[in-house]
């Protein structure tokens, strides 16, 4: 079987095999292990999982304190709420 692999906007590398979809059954785990939900629902714009763990890279969440990790390939990761995601400022540029 080949294992899915997507990037994920707003996650650091050290997560990302947390969005890795292991078994193909298109199935994710919210953080708290509280709800699972289809893997086209992360950063689909909707909160689906109470920890916010599905929406890395959106303002869906921003009531949970997520954070979203810019990834500056040769330069250090910026760290910014993720209420300020596609708010028409360039944070992580």
């Amino acid at each position: 079987d080949d294992i899915i692999i997507s990037k994920i906007k707003g996650i650091p590398e050290y997560l990302e095999h947390k969005y890795i979809n292991i078994d193909n059954n298109d199935n994710y785990t919210c953080n708290n292990q509280q709800k699972v939900i289809q893997y086209d629902e992360i950063n689909d714009e909707y909160c689906d999982c109470l920890d916010g763990s599905d929406e890395p890279g959106t303002s869906a969440c921003s009531s949970t304190n997520n954070q979203f990790h810019c990834i500056n390939k040769d330069y250090k990761t910026i760290i910014i709420p993720t209420s300020r995601v596609d708010d028409g400022i360039c944070d992580c540029c």
